[in-house]
């Protein structure tokens, strides 16, 4: 059995830690050896969810692996390790630095290529000498995140997960205050600052360590982001059957969510979000179309991912 090490998970939860455990769920179910070291302090909830273990980052000199996919600063790990990181590397055939957000410093001089999961990090490696191969996102549990029953209060909630921070909140909730009959509601990252969040003119949920129930808890999932690669979120809120608003900036025309709108369609957005808080039976057509959509979108990724596996072995 071919082996690939994950290498490491951070001690708390952001979308392309969640992607490297689905990932590494994905990878054990077609037949590879999969070991994740890091931290499960912020992911571990998740990662038992989805039947994943989490080994101690020093497990690591344990095993030599067919392939290892790095995540996170070489430079730290250099100082750390000197020597010994170095050896431990060039006896693993296959080595990828993993790119969720735009952080070069990751690319370690062992690695031998670089994963960009967007094509504007593709071309700042590529543009650095990086040798980059650009895989748009990495598969989503369907199975895991799928929509129960759904209790919906008296007023719909209009709802966002994730970052505050360079995601274009503020238009957000311009628009959707301006709706009548619902409430706003965004769960953040846990270690926002609460004066960042306190002038926010909605309901304000820290982050918690499993969101599943975040996206169950709400109608509609909005996202008015300008700079963005491929959203996991986004992929989350389609998975759990919900309608999305959104801009159809980055990657997002991909996925292809219903009611993607050229960024800053103000006024559209406005009146499909007055629609579709009028209409349950509407949330629910489109919510269901969302899902239709992202299988499509999952499957072509699982496809693609266990070509590429396939063929480095």
């Amino acid at each position: 059995m071919k082996t690939v090490g994950i290498w490491r998970i951070n001690p708390y939860i952001g979308g392309t830690e969640v992607s490297l455990i689905e990932l590494a769920r994905f990878l054990s179910l077609s037949g590879y050896g999969v070991w994740v070291y890091g931290s499960d302090k912020g992911i571990g909830p998740i990662a038992r969810e989805l039947g994943v273990t989490i080994s101690p980052e020093a497990d690591i000199w344990k095993h030599k692996h067919d392939i290892l996919l790095w995540y996170d600063d070489f430079r730290v790990f250099r100082q750390q390790y000197g020597c010994n990181l170095d050896t431990y590397l060039m006896q693993i055939p296959y080595r990828f630095a993993v790119f969720g957000g735009f952080a070069p410093w990751l690319v370690s001089p062992f690695c031998k290529k670089a994963i960009a999961k967007s094509k504007e990090l593709a071309a700042w490696l590529l543009g650095h000498g990086v040798d980059t191969v650009k895989v748009s996102q990495f598969p989503i549990e369907l199975d895991y995140w799928k929509a129960g029953p759904r209790v919906t209060p008296e007023k719909p909630i209009v709802g966002y997960v994730g970052r505050v921070e360079g995601k274009n909140i503020g238009q957000l909730l311009s628009i959707a205050n301006d709706v009548p009959d619902c409430k706003v509601r965004l769960t953040i990252d846990a270690r926002i600052d609460p004066d960042k969040v306190s002038s926010m003119k909605c309901e304000i949920v820290k982050g918690q360590p499993l969101m599943k129930p975040c996206y169950q808890g709400m109608d509609i999932f909005m996202m008015t982001s300008l700079i963005e690669g491929v959203p996991r979120v986004l992929m989350e809120a389609m998975a759990m059957s919900l309608p999305v608003v959104t801009w159809g900036i980055g990657g997002i025309p991909n996925l292809n969510p219903k009611f993607t709108l050229a960024a800053n369609s103000v006024s559209e957005a406005r009146i499909i979000l007055k629609e579709l808080v009028a209409s349950p039976d509407l949330r629910q057509e489109v919510g269901i179309e969302n899902r239709r959509r992202i299988e499509r979108y999952d499957s072509r990724i699982r496809e693609d991912l266990l070509a590429w596996f396939g063929g480095m072995i």
